[in-house]
């Protein structure tokens, strides 16, 4: 009985915050409320109801009351409030689509195009100075607000520059900004090929004019400006110390707890190397329980662009605990558990194999066994 205890099981706790996500839903009625229309809205899965104004539910032609939409429900736990926008069947969140532009309007002093489609009320998309006599756009879904799709300008017809291509670019110098709090950033300051423009962009810790040997740097185009120049990332594999595919020791600092776009919380293990500065990697599951402070664990690169992308090898396994870190008292231990450890019968010998593993499953399979 006494062995069972060296497999200490842990499960990880998460906690749901701040999420999106799209539910299946029937328009069951219409209802008045204050001589306010509103809908009634039931989620196909869990059966719970809402309701929604009738003019964030009727936003285009095509709706047909009293069938199934999929709606993006956005929850925030903490003001308990949800909020739910009907997706139209032909605008899908992520979908790319070229749309004909009916006309050129000024909104708040920015030029937008408005854009035929099936819903009332015409959409607009930012326009970009560069794109004169266009007769269709190309947008991306990015999002929904009161029954209406958010638009992203993503053309790039007549543009030298692909959103999410990678480009090198000769560095011109090093230097440093301030952002709207008023932090000093660095950046390094880059020539536009075939121009006489110039972009300062935010580089990375490592990218810096004591480390950084090389003239040029690689950047991803992540978005194309009103005035035709590229939106920049850094996002080069080079680095002066580590190289993608390679092991290397990291210093342990501490753990943190960080949230996943979807809202779930996970273990992040914070790293320092040699040169003193920091990484992160993902932490296995009851890592915090067994890694100390100080400790050294060896991580593999397996990507290096924005960040350095790492990966634990060789780790301990999180759920293995040696006797005395369950029980400490020595004569349990010389009485229960030694005696047999130390007995060269077939069961004890494979115990002893297995403990000297380190591996927690080995021993909880072992007394299944037994």
């Amino acid at each position: 009985m006494i062995l069972l205890f060296i497999y200490k099981s842990v499960v990880p706790h998460y906690k749901k915050k701040n999420t999106m996500n799209e539910i299946s839903c029937i328009i069951k009625e219409e209802t008045t409320i204050e001589d306010k229309k509103f809908y009634i809205i039931q989620d196909c899965e869990s059966k719970e109801e809402y309701l929604i104004p009738k003019n964030q539910i009727q936003t285009f032609n095509s709706i047909n009351p009293y069938k199934k939409y999929n709606f993006l429900k956005e929850s925030n736990p903490n003001h308990n409030k949800t909020y739910l926008s009907i997706i139209h069947p032909d605008f899908k969140i992520g979908q790319e689509i070229d749309l004909k532009i009916n006309n050129t309007v000024e909104i708040e002093g920015s030029t937008y195009f408005e854009l035929e489609s099936d819903y009332i009320k015409p959409l607009t998309v930012r326009a970009l100075t560069w794109q004169e006599n266009f007769g269709k756009i190309k947008c991306e879904v990015v999002g929904y607000r009161s029954g209406r799709p958010r638009l992203k300008n993503i053309e790039t017809r007549s543009s030298e520059w692909n959103i999410g291509e990678i480009y090198p670019f000769k560095i011109i110098e090093f230097n440093q900004f301030n952002d709207r709090s008023d932090n000093p950033i660095d950046a390094i300051i880059l020539e536009i090929p075939n121009s006489n423009e110039r972009i300062e962009i935010k580089r990375q810790h490592w990218q810096n004019p004591v480390n950084w040997k090389y003239s040029d740097i690689y950047c991803k185009v992540i978005d194309i400006l009103s005035n035709g120049l590229p939106k920049l990332i850094t996002y080069d594999s080079r680095h002066p110390k580590y190289k993608v595919g390679q092991t290397y020791d990291f210093i342990v600092t501490g753990f943190i707890e960080k949230t996943s776009y979807k809202g779930f919380n996970y273990k992040i293990i914070n790293l320092t190397d040699s040169y003193n500065d920091s990484y992160e990697v993902l932490a296995i599951p009851n890592q915090e329980n067994i890694i100390k402070k100080g400790e050294i664990i060896q991580c593999k690169v397996d990507d290096i662009n924005t960040r350095l992308h790492l990966k634990q090898v060789n780790s301990k396994d999180p759920f293995f605990y040696e006797f005395d870190e369950i029980v400490g008292n020595q004569t349990l231990k010389n009485n229960y558990f030694l005696k047999h450890l130390n007995n060269d019968d077939e069961f004890n010998l494979k115990l002893k194999t297995q403990y000297e593993q380190k591996s927690g499953f080995w021993i909880f399979t072992y007394c299944n066994h037994i």
